[in-house]
């Protein structure tokens, strides 16, 4: 459920939020690091690294050199605030282009331009040149404001800077986009890139009503692996799932047809459905290309892996690119719309509910905020070995979001909701109870009670039917405990550091989790007889309205359960109170 178009207001917050993370910056540059963050790299310390806006700044704000993708971006940012968005000054536009077109030219006027600039300008410029000249790296402007750009102006730039180097720019709507691109999980966005068209010729329609443009057409699969090395991961943001590995009975048939038969394999294959705000032909020298901006693959995500993986291959591929203009229909339309073509096309592999849910907001908002708390967050369907290469740090978890859902739910609803399998979990009635915007903080403590009463119930089989209404009983009696944010930041730190070699209060509240199972087997024995014919523990616990009878039989039940469960959880109580 992607969101809508995020407003002036959103970004304010989300200035606010890298102001809270580095005090120092004021609101240009904090700005400026946003922009960093969400267009150029996904590490945060990487983007703060870029920036350079100081007295003497020669009009640039930050500057990153890119050896992965063998781009070099220079930045410009103007941060404005009013409710009208400000018409930027024709001569700062093209100011800014004429600094490209001075480093790539070098001479006289980028010498002069470096030297009455501050020393880091001055010397990230000369670095910048330096890759440009040397190394072959392509060079992208890149002039952002929440203010207003005429279309006339950036035409004008256009035109001024031809082939030489990639110019964006961003005005107050492309921001906002931007940043809504960034809630949804989509950003830094795919640089452009050109697409090689073999054979010369493509389909091309435009639609006049929605003023949409799509392309048919067949790519090479050397240059679908090229541009996979290129962009790697990103290209892939928009996809309801992660590369599934290579064992999968489809991906291991792509494998055999790309290594036996690749002549044949554009005969075989359903083809990469490529989404992207604009396309534009720019044929010449012998080869006709498509040039994408912001491209992302919905569909063909295991057949571009694979492709990848099988390298030296004579085979084509199908290619459709649809071109959505960001205006489409109306606020928030692009994003329902992208979504509704991804559910549309990714038929081959069996949908699930929750892969239509891995890019809600909620989603990508708790990836983010996991990985700042070093939990690797899993929120879509891939492969173990996938998950793992993509884990960049050593996390002090790897959480799926069905287990999450699962640990949220048995918490907070009718255990008998997790017994109707993970996946109703994310069906549309169900998902907002469970991912309800909580504090991360809550997340975690949920998962850590349901990790810890999963320890628990692993020994006996038994327990495994039992423990959903344990996890909710248990969260019953110690909610009130761990209500405070400054109480669950206590325990969260306490499990961690206690998982792996045991303490006090992972002492404690295992065996206040032994005592519950003990109760729960206790509550079954007496509870599994109706008409004289015994249920089945797996059948008895798919009950609805059991976590209200087990909570009502322990009131008044088994009190050599209840005393011990007292005793257990008031030391754990004295453990979170010791901090």
């Amino acid at each position: 459920m992607p969101v809508a178009t995020a407003s002036l207001n959103d970004l304010r917050k989300e200035v606010r939020q890298v102001q809270l993370r580095h005090p120092s910056l004021a609101d240009d540059s904090a700005f400026t690091l946003w922009l960093v963050h969400a267009y150029v790299t996904d590490d945060e310390q990487v983007a703060a690294n870029t920036i350079v806006g100081v007295a003497n700044d020669v009009g640039v704000d930050a500057i990153f050199v890119d050896p992965a993708s063998k781009r070099a971006f220079v930045l410009q940012t103007k941060y404005r605030t009013t409710s009208e968005p400000h018409l930027e000054n024709r001569n700062d536009v093209l100011g800014f282009c004429d600094l490209g077109r001075e480093i790539i030219a070098g001479g006289a006027p980028f010498q002069a331009r470096v030297d009455r600039a501050d020393v880091v300008v001055r010397d990230r410029l000369l670095d910048v040149r330096k890759q440009v000249a040397k190394a072959g790296y392509r060079m992208c402007l890149v002039y952002a404001t929440t203010g207003r750009v005429s279309p006339a102006l950036q035409n004008e730039c256009k035109s001024r800077i031809g082939r030489e180097f990639d110019w964006m720019v961003f005005g107050r709507a492309e921001t906002l986009s931007l940043l809504t691109d960034y809630i949804d999980g989509a950003a830094p966005p795919v640089p452009l890139l050109e697409l090689p068209v073999d054979g010369h010729t493509f389909l091309r329609r435009f639609d006049p009503e929605l003023k949409i443009e799509s392309w048919v057409f067949s790519m090479r699969g050397k240059d679908v692996a090229r541009i996979y090395d290129e962009v790697g991961i990103r290209l892939f943001a928009r996809n309801i799932r992660g590369f599934l590995g290579r064992d999968t009975p489809i991906n291991k048939s792509m494998e055999g047809t790309l290594r036996d038969e690749p002549d044949y394999f554009w005969y075989y294959n359903n083809g990469i459905t490529i989404v992207c705000d604009s396309a534009e032909d720019v044929g010449g020298g012998g080869e006709r290309r498509l040039r994408i901006a912001h491209a992302q693959i919905i569909n063909g995500q295991q057949t571009t892996r694979v492709i990848h993986e099988v390298s030296n291959t004579r085979a084509s591929v199908l290619v459709r690119v649809i071109a959505i203009p960001r205006t489409q229909g109306g606020n928030g339309a692009y994003e329902g719309l992208v979504g509704r073509i991804v559910e549309a096309t990714n038929w081959q592999n069996a949908i699930k509910p929750s892969d239509l849910m891995s890019n809600d907001a909620e989603q990508v908002r708790l990836e983010r905020e996991l990985r700042k708390r070093s939990y690797a967050y899993l929120r879509k369907r891939q492969s173990k070995g996938e998950a793992r290469r993509l884990t960049k740090f050593k996390p002090i978890a790897y959480i799926k979001k069905d287990e999450l859902a699962q640990a949220v739910a048995a918490c907070l609803l009718d255990p008998f909701e997790v017994r109707e399998g993970k996946e109703h979990l994310f069906e549309p009635a169900i998902y907002g109870k469970v991912f309800g915007e909580h504090a991360v903080n809550h997340y975690l403590t949920l998962y850590w009670l349901g990790r810890m009463v999963g320890y628990s119930s692993q020994r006996f089989w038994r327990r495994g039917y039992a423990k959903w209404v344990v996890l909710h009983f248990l969260w019953s009696q110690l909610s009130d405990t761990l209500r405070a944010p400054s109480r669950r930041e206590t325990f969260i730190k306490r499990i961690e550091q206690d998982w792996r070699r045991g303490g006090p209060l992972f002492n404690w509240l295992h065996k206040s989790i032994e005592i519950v199972f003990k109760g729960a087997d206790q509550f079954y024995k007496k509870n599994r007889s109706v008409n004289g014919d015994v249920v089945d523990v797996s059948n008895f616990y798919k009950r609805k309205g059991l976590d209200e009878r087990f909570d009502a039989y322990w009131k008044n039940g088994p009190g050599q359960y209840r005393k011990k469960f007292g005793a257990a959880v008031q030391r754990f109580e004295m453990e979170i109170n010791d901090e």
